[in-house]
């Protein structure tokens, strides 16, 4: 089951701009959701997804998906790298919300640029 794009709509409602905040919370709550439940993994693989994991992703992925590959997570040492595999209308979403973060100031640059 994916989620369409009405379910998405978040993604605009952020776009218009001002700090809506609680809107942004909620949106990332959906997308780690329903990636929680397409993979299994646990949240601090989608907290701990940078943006070098992604663009590598999107270089080597191919016309129905990409792969992406999160090495540092919570369970890192037990499991190993984390996958993510994603269709390209799934990949776009992240780069969505990646352009409406670049407009943001963020007041944690040390961390992760995806923050679920």
């Amino acid at each position: 089951m994916a989620l369409s794009h009405e379910d998405l709509s978040l993604l605009s409602i952020r776009r218009a701009g001002g700090r809506h905040t609680a809107a942004r919370y909620v949106l990332y709550g959906y997308m780690c959701a329903y990636w929680a439940c397409m993979t299994g993994h646990r949240p601090s693989v989608f907290t701990n997804m940078k943006d070098t994991d992604i663009a590598t992703a999107e270089l080597e992925g191919s016309e129905e998906g990409v792969l992406i590959r999160v090495a540092d997570h919570k369970t890192t040492l037990q499991f190993g790298e984390a996958s993510l595999a994603l269709k390209r209308a799934e990949l776009a979403w992240i780069k969505r919300l990646n352009a409406i973060k670049e407009k943001l100031d963020s007041t944690n640059e040390d961390g992760p640029e995806i923050r679920c």
